[in-house]
């Protein structure tokens, strides 16, 4: 991940919000926080997350700081406690995925892609293939591999070769068409 993925990916859309959402940042921190109705897996997510920074910050003996729940969130998502630095990208989204859940928990799009992590997967690349090409060129070569050009048909194995297939091919389709040769008398010389 680079540096500006990192600020923009992790930082601004994942973990600001949800610790802004959640009072990690004030004293307050290890309260649940003040929710109109309570969403039986937010809070099952925020126990987890509240015992596994206590227990970081008992580790090193002092009180629980706004990174011990950063790293908690990390034990909850992925199991184990990693920098965001040597995360792979299906781990960050995991990861930015919690941060969503415990920021938003009534959004059902967000609880979906917690409990389906293919689900957003497939999101994903279904965006990438349609970023990567015209609808024209990855409909025919999908319709062609695959027998539909309906990409919420695909698997999420499909739609990776499928995208490792434009990639491959970009340059046919994307290069400029170039004149095969000059003719004799013509120069490129305006006079």
């Amino acid at each position: 991940m680079s540096p500006n993925q990192q600020l923009q990916f992790y930082i601004k859309r994942g973990w600001a919000p949800c610790a802004k959402a959640n009072n990690w940042g004030t004293l307050k921190a290890l309260q649940l926080p003040v929710r109109d109705h309570v969403n039986p897996l937010d809070q099952e997510l925020l126990n987890q997350v509240r015992t596994y920074a206590e227990q970081i910050s008992r580790k090193q003996f002092r009180g629980v700081k706004p990174d011990d729940f950063r790293h908690a969130c990390h034990i909850v998502a992925i199991g184990k406690n990693k920098s965001s630095w040597d995360m792979t990208n299906d781990e960050c989204e995991r990861v930015v995925c919690l941060f969503r859940v415990l920021t938003t928990p009534d959004d059902i799009d967000v609880v979906l892609d917690w409990e389906d992590p293919m689900r957003a997967k497939k999101r994903n690349l279904m965006a990438a293939v349609k970023q990567k090409a015209p609808i024209a060129y990855w409909g025919k070569i999908s319709e062609d591999k695959y027998g539909t050009r309906d990409l919420t048909a695909l698997t999420v194995y499909q739609l990776t070769q499928l995208c490792m297939t434009l990639n491959n091919r970009k340059e046919m389709w994307r290069a400029p068409v170039q004149p095969r040769h000059e003719f004799a008398g013509e120069s490129n010389q305006p006079f």
